[in-house]
Order: structure tokens, then sequence, then C-alpha cells
């Protein structure tokens, strides 16, 4: 009785289910037990797999020495400093062993095949347009090694002899695409997935004119920035491409990398002829 001859009720805020709960837990205190002890045995359990994944035997070894304060009942509040503590180190741990990127960190357009020296005959038709021209089927073959597309627009190839072509406005190369340059007009053909990429050029009013006896080609991006660049050998009647598809910083001889089947060049496809988005080998990494 309150002053003024008032009633008042305590009233218990808790939440209807957890009151509910409370007093479950009341009337069968074992239950309360059993419900700690499901959840301790539990959190052991996940610690014991992440300890053996992610560290060496001693933090099992740490682990397990908690664990047996508990079942003894000699667990207390300064023993959480040491759970603390081994939470920190696997934090750790996952820092440590964080997975990296299928490539090695480089450019995200590269440079992957050069054609400077056509073979005689109809070998040498690299444009498709069924005649062969010494500087027509020269080629080079930018390759985009990610998962997105990237804008090209306004770079340039160019070798020790100076500029030899720059990309129009608004091109944009698709991810794990091709796009290829040739020397002279009328190419024909797929070319991959290029052609329909719209990612086919040719130099107008003049050629590549990529010399036969070895020289450096660059790609710069529209700020001048060199973004790849190759540097090939005396080659003849073959185009010089990276081993494996793009992921590679040497050159070799198209007809010796392995999957070429002798042939002498693979504009805007893998060495083995198929289209890059269909393969599994180039992979894909994020930019960085």
């Amino acid at each position: 009785m309150t002053k003024g001859g008032e009633n008042r009720v305590d009233q218990d805020t808790r939440n209807p289910f957890l009151r509910e709960l409370g007093g479950i837990f009341a009337r069968y205190p074992y239950l309360s037990l059993l419900a700690l002890w499901f959840a301790l045995s539990l959190s052991f359990t996940l610690g014991y797999q992440l300890a053996e994944k992610l560290t060496p035997p001693a933090g099992v070894r740490e682990l397990a020495a908690l664990e047996a304060a508990f079942r003894s009942h000699q667990i207390d509040i300064p023993r959480t400093r040491d759970l603390v503590h081994l939470i920190d180190h696997f934090s750790q741990s996952l820092k440590q062993q964080e997975p990296s990127p299928p490539y090695s960190e480089g450019p995200a357009v590269v440079i992957s095949e050069i054609h400077a020296d056509p073979a005689d005959g109809k070998l040498g038709d690299a444009n498709g347009d069924d005649v062969r021209n010494a500087f027509d089927d020269e080629f080079v073959e930018l390759l985009n090694t990610t998962c997105e597309e990237v804008d090209i627009s306004r770079w340039t190839i160019s070798d020790s002899e100076g500029l030899k072509f720059t990309f129009p406005p608004r091109t944009q190369l698709e991810a794990r695409e091709a796009a290829v340059v040739f020397g002279g007009p009328t190419p024909t053909g797929r070319f991959g997935n290029a052609t329909a990429n719209h990612l086919v050029f040719y130099v107008r009013g003049g050629h590549l004119k990529l010399t036969n006896s070895g020289d450096t080609v660059t790609l710069k991006d529209d700020r001048g920035n060199t973004v790849d660049s190759a540097t090939y050998g005396s080659v003849s009647g073959e185009s010089l491409v990276r081993d494996p598809d793009g992921a590679s910083e040497h050159l070799v001889g198209h007809s010796e990398a392995p999957g070429s089947d002798g042939k002498l060049f693979s504009p805007g496809t893998r060495i083995d002829g198929q289209d890059f988005t269909v393969s599994a080998q180039i992979g894909c990494r994020p930019r960085i």
C-alpha cells in the first residue's frame, strides 16, 4: 500500500517471449545448464575446425586448454582474456590467408599477338580477304584480361619508328575479349568475337609497317601512360604470341605454341582458334 492508499503493481517490462522463457528456466534449472552446455560445445566444435584450418597446432592446443578448463569448472573471468586473444589470433590468420587473384598483377589490357612478317602465298593471308599482302596482313592483337570492359578510346599503338594507330572514340574492349588492328583494309571474317564486338580495325591511309627484324610495340592510354609493351625478335612467316594466351611476359612463335596445331596466326581468338570468352584458360581477375 503506497502513500494515499493507492495500490502499486510492479510491471515486468520484458518481452513476453523472454519472460516466458525465463519462467521455464526458473522452473527447470537443468534446462538452462543444458542450453549453456550446448552453446559452449558448439562454440568449441567450430573453434576446433577454424583452428585446424587457419592456425598451426599451437592454436588447437590453446583452444583445447580452454575447453579442459571449462569441463573441470575452473574457467573464470581472467580465462576469457585467453579466448579474446585466440579470436584475435584467428582474425590475423584470416587476413594473412586471403586468396590471391588467379593472375599476377599486371596490365588489364595486354599486347597478346604481333604479326610482323606474313608468310608467302595464301598462308600469309591473315586478314581473310584471300589476298596475301606484306603490309595489309600485318596485325597487332590486344587482349582484355579482366572481368569488365575497358575503355580504350584514343589509346595508341607505336613502335621505335613512331605512332602506328590510334583507337577511335567510344571504343570499349569487352571483358576477356580481343581487339585486332590490321595493317590495311578489307579484313574479312569473324576473328573470334572481335567483328561482332566492332573491335576489328585497320590503319587508314597507311600501314603498320612493323619491323621484321624485331622491335618493341608499345600500348599507351589516352593520357600517354604506357599500359603494356612487347619486345619481339626476328621472325619469318608467323605471328608471335603470349603463351598461354595473354598470361605470359614472353612471346613465342605461333606454330610452336601448344594447341596451335601448326597454324601461323590467330587474330581475335585463342592460340587454338577458340573464342576467348569460352576459354577457361583465360580466367578472370578483378581490376586493381
